[in-house]
């Protein structure tokens, strides 16, 4: 789209009529028409195409000192749409013309909540679609300005719901633009703007999450809302507990080093499971690790069934033989090492029945997972050991001239 010409100041009686708040939009078509203008109007005729052009698009041609075109001003105060139409009449151009910051008409109707402005100039592109311009409006709401933002975060911004949801029923997808940078989205939620930020998630399910310096939605949630980290959701959990079941490695990581959310650390879902309960249920090493390095992480507390993780632990790791650097094995072995609880309560006194039944499951496990083991481990130790004297092609059978030597003693490479 053509950016506005640097090329003359506005003149002042067009100034003048375009912000205007009072009357009708007469001085304005006026001046369009060729009407009262008296002062000299500078402009810069441009060589390669020397006819002049109409008195009143060399009018046009003048801008502010922030280049803001005769639209760009009729948009940003909004009073009549009458008027916007009359400048789009005489220069159609200036609907996707930049100005000195690279905002558009429609940037600037929706930064001065305008909804009815920005509805027009939708419009406006429509009809040049209509014309042949395939695909004008959604090219219209999609330009950026200089900061890489399109109206819609303008809007969003202001937090003009009226002017969002025009802009959204134009594109229903402007939510995602851009692809890489600050998101609407990110926008609303670091500006706190829940209203609009759930509006825009409404609209669009799939719409952008991403902000600056690889930041997304949530990083603005939690830095803007110290009331946001302990929501939960219907099952009693929080956002950390939903991050290790998605395996979700950024966010947890960035949890577990963000000293404000240590209190949602051991917070219990309505099952009584922490976020390090369902690390290891799920046997992920990566959400483990996390938690576990984390100091504010609880190793003994029970869920509703009086299980620690490390009970979880054992009666998840399936019986077998496994490779020492499996995850549960690894996790089993780091609860172990922090000394942390198996049993809440001492044997001696658990009633029996079905905690009684559960204890057995898991001696079982452990049993059954440390013969496998050393099954495997004296299994792999024999074969290691017999390998290293075993000589390559065997040796000679008992009816050969030179019986028990071996087959490839005369080769060379013997």
């Amino acid at each position: 789209m053509a950016a506005v010409a640097n090329a003359s100041s506005m003149h002042p009686e067009l100034l003048e009529a375009a912000m205007a708040c009072h009357g009708s939009c007469r001085e304005l078509t006026n001046l369009l028409n060729g009407g009262a203008a008296d002062v000299p109007i500078e402009v810069v005729v441009d060589v390669d195409h020397p006819a002049r052009p109409p008195a009143s698009s060399l009018l046009l041609e003048g801008v502010t000192p922030d280049g803001d075109s005769a639209l760009h001003i009729v948009a940003a105060y909004g009073y009549l749409k009458k008027k916007a139409r009359a400048v789009y009449d005489k220069a159609p151009r200036l609907l996707g013309a930049h100005n000195g910051g690279g905002s558009t008409p429609l940037h600037r109707a929706a930064r001065a909540g305008h909804a009815a402005m920005a509805a027009l100039l939708v419009e406006l592109a429509r009809g040049e679609q209509v014309a042949g311009e395939d695909g004008r409006v959604e090219t219209l709401v999609r330009m950026q300005n200089g900061l890489e933002e399109t109206a819609l975060h303008e809007a969003t911004r202001a937090a003009q719901m009226p002017t969002m949801a025009e802009l959204m029923a134009a594109d229903p997808f402007l939510a995602r633009v851009p692809d890489d940078g600050t998101a609407p989205l990110f926008l609303a939620v670091s500006l706190r703007h829940e209203e609009i930020a759930r509006e825009l998630h409404e609209r669009d399910k799939k719409l952008s999450y991403s902000g600056p310096d690889g930041q997304n939605a949530l990083h603005a949630a939690v830095l803007r809302s110290r009331g946001c980290a302990s929501l939960r959701d219907a099952r009693g959990r929080t956002f950390l507990h939903v991050a290790v079941t998605k395996k979700r490695y950024d966010i947890i990581r960035y949890a577990c080093q963000t000293p404000m959310f240590s209190s949602i650390m051991n917070k219990q879902d309505n099952e009584g499971n922490t976020a390090l309960h369902l690390a290891v249920e799920v046997g992920d090493w990566w959400s483990f690790t996390c938690l576990f390095a984390n100091k504010e992480v609880d190793f003994n507390l029970p869920n509703n069934k009086q299980h620690t993780p490390r009970e979880i632990s054992v009666s998840s790791t399936p019986t077998g033989l496994y490779c020492l650097s499996h995850s549960w094995i690894l996790i089993q072995q780091a609860l172990i090492s922090a000394d942390a609880t198996l049993h809440i309560c001492r044997r001696n006194i658990m009633k029996k029945g079905p905690s009684s039944q559960s204890d057995a499951k898991i001696d079982a496990v452990i049993s059954n997972s440390t013969q496998f083991l050393g099954l495997g481990l004296a299994l792999i130790t024999t074969m290691a050991f017999g390998a290293a004297f075993a000589l390559p092609g065997g040796y000679r059978a008992d009816d050969h001239l030179k019986e028990g030597t071996p087959t490839l003693s005369t080769e060379k490479v013997f």
